[in-house]
């Protein structure tokens, strides 16, 4: 994460998926994970990201953007 400063935050195991889905449409940056880090989380815990946040924003880079909701990927 500190190299790429981004991270998308997935349920368990589901990169996976994405991940062969992404190499199966072209997408073969999204495919092997080359501009993010992936954080599988096991079950949503909103403590756990407030505390995420928290430390994020403590070390932060300037521009680092937080986000307060759970983003959903479009169907």
């Amino acid at each position: 994460m500190a190299k790429t400063k981004r991270a998308l935050f997935v349920e368990g195991k589901d990169f996976q998926i994405l991940g062969k889905l992404a190499r199966k449409i072209g997408d073969h940056d999204v495919g092997n994970r080359r501009n993010f880090a992936v954080v599988p989380v096991e079950g949503f815990n909103p403590e756990r990201i407030k505390n995420l946040k928290a430390g994020m924003e403590t070390t932060r880079h300037p521009d680092y953007r937080g986000c307060n909701s759970r983003p959903r990927l479009p169907l």
